[in-house]
């Protein structure tokens, strides 16, 4: 029931409901399906090709396409001293998130969906469900718990408008899907392959002139998040080479590939790939130092963006290259590297640089909300739309709510579960946005709510205000004479027959602004040529991530990304048959994720 036309090796075209797993797979076997075959269309030639077949009606296989330029990049190229073209092509590689996906309904009235999912989105989730059975929003309550990770895979709609769909169908009863993971790899979401061309023009000088970039993306059999990804990345390199002349084109096409959806980086990772190649060649061309020539083009703080023409009120990336130099002795291990240019073990020094984004906007609304409760023992809940999938954003959440009340993150508990029907709206966890789009709305909350009990403070106490603090967990007056503790506090205000009133606060806050973070990365390798085995000696990361709020998490992070990073330049993709798109290697046997054996030292 699910589709008549068949567009990658994973496409949904049964569903089976039983009593249980085992009547499933029995029942699933009895399904005889006839299949009409047609020639695969996998790439980008083929997809656009005049005369092949529309994977969508009236698509002509085409999702989107846009294209920006910043300055003449033409006569730029034109009276450069050097010009270099390059094309770059990645892979398809799956984002391998701990917990497959899984999601279960049940009716609990007659006309009320619960929807429980493994989402990094339970807001836009319930929309999603609400448009494709058409029925109204407010009967449906999806619920997220803490779930194993997402990464972007689950920044999408996957289960959840099926299980919803049976169980109206079959009377309210519960019903769960709960994918493998070899569907997971195969039938959920991929990152989008890039192929780039790219051309850039510099001088004699090192100056760079014109950077021109060609983008085909593949967002495979359905558009998922489609065209975004391609326009997301080809606005985020532009703060990073800001002065020279900038054009970007970028069409996205339909394949009988798997879907591509939203994967850490939001198509970053392809786009910086070819560009600092191409820069990388570039140092080369012109003999100059591959830090060196990054400095000299790299963005400054008061340069202008000139897609948005705001200014760039902090880039950090010039002593980020700066400290990396001197942190991994970059100058030393060149001079090292002079014994290792011939031979059978060669070793080399390579660099890349990014910058990115924290949030959505101006491309899509960027919301948060906030709500605090003063509990009746003094401590405090905070329930936040904002969705911890592994990241830590409850733990940073935690932080910044005691910091505005004045009192310990251990009295904090930050509610993990979002619920739709409860939890203050937030789109979601993505886009590197939960601290940086949250900490306004949880520091409004805050200081609402610590002003409220100040002034039920005063009430009970007899004294201004202005007199008031809260200090650990207590209200304090000035000179500290007077303490009254949270916990007694909160039971007057809970049940005095007079003045009793529950103390909360809660606020939704829209930000409008979009702070870049910039870095690089530093790596030594070496290569054995005979056994075409290479292996990483040393890579650093430099960051210029704007205030810290938690040291240890945002390591993590960075960790995470290096992980992801190493495991998908050097041994991670998915295989498809050339012939028929066959996806061979749907599994985490022949799938070769990174682990902790492969990490150098981070």
């Amino acid at each position: 029931m699910l589709t008549d036309h068949v567009r990658y090796h994973g496409d949904e075209i049964a569903i089976v409901v039983a009593v249980d797993g085992l009547t499933a797979s029995k029942a699933l076997k009895k399904i005889k399906v006839t299949y009409d075959e047609y020639p695969a269309i996998l790439s980008h030639d083929q997809a656009l090709d005049e005369k092949a077949t529309e994977l969508h009606e009236g698509s002509g296989n085409r999702v989107g396409e846009h294209n920006y330029q910043c300055g003449d990049v033409q006569t730029a190229i034109a009276e450069a001293d050097h010009s270099l073209t390059g094309q770059f092509q990645t892979q398809m590689v799956q984002h391998c998130h701990m917990e497959n996906h899984i999601a279960w309904a049940y009716m609990d009235d007659t006309d009320h969906i619960v929807v429980m999912s493994s989402t990094q989105i339970p807001h836009i989730c319930r929309r999603i469900v609400s448009q494709a059975l058409d029925i109204p929003m407010s009967t449906i309550q999806v619920i997220k718990p803490a779930i194993g990770g997402g990464f972007g895979n689950k920044q999408d709609v996957v289960l959840e408008p099926m299980v919803a769909f049976l169980t109206k169908k079959l009377g309210g009863i519960p019903v769960m899907l709960e994918l493998t993971r070899e569907e997971c790899l195969s039938s959920t979401r991929i990152r989008h392959p890039f192929r780039v061309n790219v051309e850039c023009a510099v001088n004699n000088d090192g100056s760079l002139k014109a950077l021109a970039m060609d983008v085909s993306s593949n967002t495979g059999g359905y558009a998922s998040h489609g065209h975004s990804i391609a326009k997301a990345a080809g606005s985020k390199v532009v703060p990073l080479y800001p002065n020279a002349a900038l054009s970007y084109q970028a069409v996205t096409h339909y394949s009988n590939l798997p879907s591509a959806g939203a994967m850490r980086g939001y198509g970053s990772p392809q786009l910086v790939y070819a560009v600092e190649s191409i820069m990388e060649e570039a140092a080369r061309k012109l003999g100059m130092d591959s830090i060196d020539f990054r400095l000299k083009n790299v963005a400054q703080t008061g340069d202008t963006n000139p897609l948005t023409g705001k200014v760039i009120e902090s880039a950090g990336i010039r002593e980020c290259l700066i400290k990396g130099r001197e942190t991994f002795g970059w100058d030393q291990k060149k001079q090292e590297h002079q014994a290792f240019k011939s031979g059978n073990i060669r070793r080399g020094l390579g660099l890349a640089c990014f910058s990115y984004g924290s949030g959505t906007y101006p491309a899509s609304v960027e919301i948060a909300g906030a709500r605090m409760i003063l509990n009746q023992d003094g401590r405090v809940t905070v329930q936040i739309g904002a969705t911890e999938i592994g990241q830590g954003s409850d733990t940073v959440i935690a932080q910044m709510a005691a910091e505005k009340l004045g009192i310990p993150v251990s009295a904090i508990r930050v509610v993990s579960t979002q619920d739709t029907d409860t939890t203050p709206f937030d789109p979601g966890s993505f886009a590197s946005r939960q601290t940086y789009i949250v900490c306004q709305a949880v520091a409004e909350t805050g200081d609402l709510l610590r002003q409220r009990i100040l002034e039920h403070a005063s009430i009970m106490l007899e004294l201004p205000v202005e007199q008031l603090t809260i200090a650990e967990d207590a209200v304090i007056n000035n000179d500290k004479t007077v303490r009254l503790f949270l916990n007694e506090l909160a039971l007057d205000a809970y049940y005095h027959k007079t003045r009793g009133q529950q103390l909360t606060a809660e606020v939704s806050r829209k930000v409008t602004t979009n702070a870049y973070s910039y870095g690089c990365t530093l790596v030594e390798v070496e290569i054995d040529i005979e056994l075409c085995q290479l292996s990483i000696l040393g890579i650093r990361n430099i960051h210029d991530s704007g205030k810290i709020i938690n040291p240890d998490l945002a390591a993590g992070q960075v960790y995470g990304g290096v992980g992801m990073g190493i495991s998908g330049a050097l041994s991670e993709e998915l295989l498809a048959d050339p012939e028929t798109g066959w996806i061979y290697n749907n599994n985490l046997l022949d799938y070769k994720i990174a682990t902790m054996m492969d990490a150098p030292d981070i």
